[in-house]
């Protein structure tokens, strides 16, 4: 089963596009194509080297949850948005 759906935002986590924000444009053969967001160019990416976004929020309004967040002690990627 694959780990990413299509569709779903993710942030590559290694390798040349590490720390760039995605959409997972075809999961359906061997690799994993991911749309880039700053480029939107289509690269190959490997499922292990890109974790899935559960929280895209303003920086300003993270403080209203930051407590929330650690006190649930979850791992979840969090990215920060344009004001």
């Amino acid at each position: 089963m694959k780990k990413f759906k299509n569709n779903e935002l993710v942030i590559i986590t290694k390798g040349k596009y590490k720390g760039i924000t995605g959409k997972v444009v075809d999961n359906e053969g061997p690799i994993t194509l991911v749309m880039l967001s700053t480029t939107k160019e289509v690269i190959n990416a490997h499922e292990n080297h890109m974790r899935k976004i559960n929280l895209a929020i303003r920086k300003k309004d993270y403080k209203e949850y930051e407590a929330l967040i650690k006190a649930l002690d979850v791992d979840i990627e969090i990215i920060y948005l344009k004001d």
